[in-house]
């Protein structure tokens, strides 16, 4: 298992955006503190994931004063919360279809927020299936 503490923070533009003080660059945003839960689960992971797959050093862990110290006077602090998450995750590969134009609109809106397709079709029906958008 892997534990980090994650800071959340409103977003200007509505909804909260949280980030790993101890993992550069391990972001993720959500319209609700709900769907965030779930984000931060799946930004951990990957990040953790990716890492390793390059051979990256891994930091240890900070506690939560020295991360709440770290972040509680920034603009739009919300909390400090402790996301947990597996070593290892199944991934299961499927096959399915789309036509050109959808897929090319799947990626398109991946690279915007940096994700790979795969990433963006769970988050996007995450998304759904919390009720944050619809169909």
């Amino acid at each position: 298992m892997a534990t980090y503490y994650a800071a959340i923070f409103t977003a200007e533009e509505g909804g909260y955006y949280a980030e790993f003080p101890d993992l550069e660059g391990c972001v993720t945003q959500a319209d609700s503190l709900e769907m965030l839960d779930a984000m931060l689960k799946d930004a951990l992971f990957v990040w953790l994931d990716a890492s390793k797959e390059d051979g990256g050093a891994i930091p240890a862990p900070r506690g939560f004063k020295a991360i709440h110290r770290e972040v509680s006077g920034r603009e739009g602090f919300h909390s400090v919360t402790l996301v947990v998450t597996p070593e290892k995750v199944k991934r299961i590969r499927k096959n399915v279809s789309f036509t050109e134009s959808d897929l090319a609109i799947i990626d398109q809106a991946a690279a915007k927020y940096d994700m790979d397709r795969s990433e963006f079709l769970a988050m996007a029906g995450k998304h759904v299936a919390s009720g944050a958008c619809g169909i």
